[in-house]
């Protein structure tokens, strides 16, 4: 029963990942209508972060670029 739930939890994994495909700022600038209104993930740090009353923005730098990123449940320290 164990190993069919880790199967079965591993699948879901796999598939929620490849989902929400990981980008670089710089394919998302070089195309971002392709990219208008789809689910993205990006990895990079934070350089700037702004928030009031838990919303806010914060800019993400991942080397090929930087990226404003508009939050309603709060944004990351820098």
């Amino acid at each position: 029963m164990q190993r069919r739930f880790a199967l079965l939890a591993l699948i879901g994994t796999v598939l929620f990942m490849t989902s929400c495909e990981q980008k670089s700022i710089n394919q998302i600038m070089a195309d971002p209508q392709r990219y208008a209104n789809h689910e993205v993930g990006i990895a990079g740090k934070v350089v700037k972060s702004y928030s009031v009353m838990g919303n806010g923005v914060y800019q993400v730098d991942d080397g090929t670029g930087k990226l404003w990123v508009v939050s309603h449940t709060g944004v990351p320290r820098e």
